[in-house]
C-alpha cells in the first residue's frame, strides 16, 4: 500500500496518507483476508485489494 502512495509524492505526503489512512487500510486488509478464504473467489481478492487500495489513495490523495 505504501507502493501506491510511493510513486505519487514526496516522503512527507507518503508519511502523511499513511497515518491517517491506518483504519481504513487495516479494513481493506481485514476484507481482502475473508475473500481468501472463499474458494474460487480468493482467485480476485489480489486484484480487489490492489484496486481497494488505489481508489484510497486517489480519493483522499493531495493534488500534486
Amino acid at each position: 500500500m505504501g507502493r501506491l502512495a510511493a510513486r505519487h509524492g514526496d516522503r512527507e505526503t507518503r508519511r502523511a496518507w499513511l497515518r491517517a489512512t491506518k483504519a481504513d487500510r487495516a479494513l481493506i486488509g481485514a476484507a481482502v483476508t475473508g475473500i481468501f478464504l472463499v474458494p474460487f473467489v480468493n482467485l480476485l481478492a489480489p486484484v480487489l485489494g490492489a484496486a481497494m487500495t488505489a481508489h484510497l489513495y486517489h480519493r483522499g490523495a493531495p493534488s500534486t
